[in-house]
């Protein structure tokens, strides 16, 4: 196991950084998507520091996702009871934020 922990492209995956990574260094969603899979990166760009061949969807499905969270509307999206297997540990609502509408 050590061998393999140890082994050079393992090395490269672990240490792959979204700062690193152009245009993902500049978004806004990066900590949030951060180039997702590293296989699927390295399979279509031969290297790990590549955007992800679909990348505006995922920054869009990151943005939806944080929308619906502000918005307090994670529940219809989520498993059910998912709260009891969850810790929340930031809450905008409890600051007394009240977000701008979902639009269509």
């Amino acid at each position: 196991m050590s061998e393999i922990l140890g082994c050079e492209p393992f090395q490269r995956v672990i240490t792959r950084r979204v700062e690193d990574i152009e245009p993902c260094a500049r978004c806004a969603v990066r900590h949030f998507c951060g180039a997702p899979c590293p296989a699927e990166v390295y399979a279509s760009n031969g290297t790990l520091k590549a955007a992800p061949d679909y990348c505006s969807f995922y920054v869009e499905q990151a943005r939806y996702a944080l929308r619906l969270i502000g918005l307090g509307r994670e529940d219809a999206y989520l498993w059910d009871n998912w709260r009891k297997s969850t810790e929340e540990t930031f809450s905008l609502a409890a600051l007394g934020y009240k977000g701008p509408p979902l639009s269509d």
